[in-house]
């Protein structure tokens, strides 16, 4: 059972009840078809952007007018933001009440960005890898990079709200099977730099950021690649745009929208992705997936507080789901590509997934390359398919690999 708590207020009394002028709005019993679920409104940005090309301005013009229409009582400007950051101190320079203690970078072009103390990383439950980085657009990016690489190399990025520990069931299998797994946290999770304010998050910049991260690998001829969530709305972009960086992809659990609606999970868990307040993100993944108090507080780990979340908040206002928003024309471009490709794609897909459960037939249409394929719907199997069924799932790639040549370099 999920329960979810349906709230647009503005006082919030405690889990699972919510409170306008002494009534309780809306507690609902969302069964196993619900969405997520918890708690409730906070304050928080609406607008949309990354600040470099015109292509990116529009996008966050676009973004600002359909995220503002879903919560227009957390938007917040830029200055705005500056002024809260003003705030983390006094005039004495003592620390600000309600803040915790933090250091804020800047870019060289002025992009300011938070960076999660290591020490949150600590004693992660079956996560035990090396982190490595590199440079992308003047922020840290990090990733796990793990096995022999005697057959593929696989890029498995992670979605929202999650990071790549998300992972951590599919890569023992990956690695002993003699694949070699680079596994990014996205530009705003995990170990990456975050930066602070909503407007420095597009679509096209996520794609963009990617696309920079695996030019440091130019020992890879061709990626394999685990698409699940935006680890699929980026991936899949890259793929169409950049063909011939990708052998064989697997998709689970994502989609590639165009200007339409998903349905209305996706639009419950838009809404409700506004008003959390606090966005805990551990407790959401664990109403979907069995998890312990340890691995709930691991997918807590990269966010201290709401200051690093802005691509947490930002990340289901960028899915384009409506004509006004950005990247609309280039994922019907992506789509496009899609439509001819015929190198193999499997999808191993979770049927018990509210959001984005039912858009597998999306794909099967769509990518000549699924033809034939075994692909393989895990029910009961969630939104977040690697932790619900990672073992399972990894063991499926590693059969299928095999068998479409998944031994390249």
């Amino acid at each position: 059972m999920v329960v979810v708590v349906v709230v647009v207020v503005e006082t919030v009394v405690d889990v699972g009840s919510a409170v306008v002028g002494g009534s309780v709005v809306g507690v609902v019993d969302g069964g196993s078809s619900a969405p997520f679920a918890t708690i409730t409104h906070t304050k928080t940005a609406a607008n949309a952007s990354s600040p470099n090309t015109n292509s990116r301005e529009a996008e966050k013009l676009r973004g600002a007018r359909v995220c503002g229409s879903i919560a227009p009582h957390f938007a917040r400007s830029d200055s705005e933001d500056d002024a809260i950051e003003n705030a983390r101190v006094d005039h004495n320079g003592s620390q600000a009440v309600g803040f915790t203690p933090m250091t804020t970078h800047q870019t060289a072009t002025g992009v300011p960005f938070l960076r999660t103390p290591e020490d949150r990383f600590s004693d992660l439950p079956d996560f035990a890898y090396e982190p490595h980085y590199v440079e992308v657009d003047g922020l840290r990016m990090a990733y796990v990079d793990e096995g022999p690489g005697t057959a593929s190399t696989i890029l498995l990025p992670h979605g929202e709200p999650t990071w790549g520990y998300l992972y951590r069931r599919i890569i023992p299998t990956l690695t002993e099977a003699g694949h070699r797994v680079i596994v990014p946290d996205l530009i705003g999770f995990g170990r990456s730099d975050k930066p602070t304010q909503r407007s420095a998050y597009t679509y096209t910049g996520h794609v963009a950021w990617m696309s920079e991260f695996l030019d440091h690998f130019d020992e890879v001829e061709t990626w394999d690649a685990f698409c699940q969530d935006w680890g699929g709305l980026i991936t899949l972009r890259l793929a169409a745009e950049q063909p011939e960086r990708f052998a064989h992809l697997v998709l689970g659990n994502t989609a590639l929208p165009y200007g339409e609606s998903l349905g209305p999970g996706f639009d419950f868990w838009l809404e409700l992705s506004q008003t959390l307040s606090p966005f805990d993100c551990g407790r959401l993944i664990s109403n979907a997936v069995t998890l312990s108090p340890a691995e709930q507080a691991a997918y807590n780990a990269p966010f201290p507080d709401e200051d690093y979340m802005a691509c947490v908040r930002e990340f289901p206002c960028l899915v384009p789901i409506t004509p006004e928003h950005g990247s609309v024309a280039e994922n019907s471009a992506a789509r496009n590509v899609l439509s001819e490709w015929t190198k193999p794609v499997l999808l191993l897909w979770g049927r018990s997934d509210p959001v984005l459960g039912h858009l597998d037939s999306d794909f099967l249409e769509l990518i000549p390359g699924t033809r034939d394929q075994p692909h393989q719907f895990f029910d009961p199997g969630s939104h977040f398919i690697q932790d619900d069924v990672g073992e399972p799932l990894a063991a499926a790639m590693v059969s299928w690999l095999a068998t479409v040549g998944g031994n390249h370099g």
